[in-house]
């Protein structure tokens, strides 16, 4: 749901929202614009997804091991 919410907001404040070709037609004028932001959120939630898999997850632990074996002994000694 998060996912979502966010692509709808990143595409509301970055890529134009609704904005979008809407073809000549009375009618269906009202239609359009919708189906752009849907397209537009789809695609960003598709590509959002795509690289939090294909990303690899980085370990903490290294980190940690740095602050608690070099960092804090030396704020302390010096």
């Amino acid at each position: 749901m998060n996912t979502i919410t966010m692509s709808a907001i990143i595409v509301t404040l970055f890529f134009g929202g609704p904005a979008g070709w809407v073809p000549n037609v009375a009618h269906l004028k009202w239609l359009f614009p919708i189906a752009w932001f849907l397209l537009k959120t789809v695609a960003f939630c598709f590509c959002y997804i795509w690289f939090r898999a294909a990303l690899p997850r980085f370990s903490l632990r290294p980190g940690h091991g740095l602050g608690w074996k070099r960092l804090i002994p030396l704020s302390l000694a010096g």
